[in-house]
Parts: C-alpha cells; structure tokens; sequence
C-alpha cells in the first residue's frame, strides 16, 4: 500500500480554495515541489472561478515558494501577476523586494521595499 500524503483527486475537480490549503500543507511539510504544483493549479481554478484575488493571494505563495528555492525571476514574475490584481499588497512589495535583492538588483529592491511601507 502506497500513502500519499496529500490527495491526488483530479485538481480539475477542485475549488481554488481547497488546492491552496493542500499547497499549504505541502509547503508546511518542506515539499515545495508539491506546494508549487497544486498552487499553480490553485491559481487556475480560482480564474475558472472568475476570481481573480483569490489567485493573487496564491500567487504569493507561489513567490515564497520559488524565493525558498533561489528562482528569484519566477518569484518576481509571481508577485508582478499578483500586484497587477491588487498594486496595494504589502506583501506582494515586500516578496518583490526579496526577490530583487536575490537577483542582484538592489535598487529596485528598496524601491519595492519603500512602496510595501508606504502601502502599509
């Protein structure tokens, strides 16, 4: 008998909501691979939702994922998707400033990290 810890049902099948909480349970066991796979299946069900804020907060996931990883181009692709939903998100600047910073851009970090305290 095979256990997998977490459900492998059809994402197709699920909602937006329910992909995001098995993405954070992958990601609180350590498997990022995981947690990035139902994330991004999370984002597609909430556009099938037509509910676009709801991706965009999964699209920060996705950018701690990839910033845990080293992948600052992804995690700087992910947070750019998600303040194009919502510009005002603190943590979207704040994990785009990570993400600067670890590509090497320290200018554009701290310009993300002002505009994350002058959202807030």
């Amino acid at each position: 008998l095979i256990f997998f810890p977490f459900s492998f049902i059809s994402p197709m099948a699920e909602s937006g909501s329910a992909l995001k909480e098995q993405g954070n349970a992958a990601f609180k066991a350590g498997d990022l691979s995981t947690a990035l796979s139902l994330y991004a299946s999370s984002v597609a069900a909430f556009s099938r939702e037509k509910d676009s804020e709801g991706g965009a907060l999964v699209q920060l996931n996705i950018a701690l994922c990839y910033i845990k990883l080293s992948n600052h181009s992804s995690a700087l692709d992910a947070c750019d998707a998600s303040l194009k939903v919502d510009p005002a998100n603190t943590k979207a600047h704040y994990r785009r400033a990570l993400a600067l910073e670890g590509l090497g851009k320290p200018q554009e970090a701290l310009a993300s990290a002002r505009a994350a305290l002058r959202v807030d």
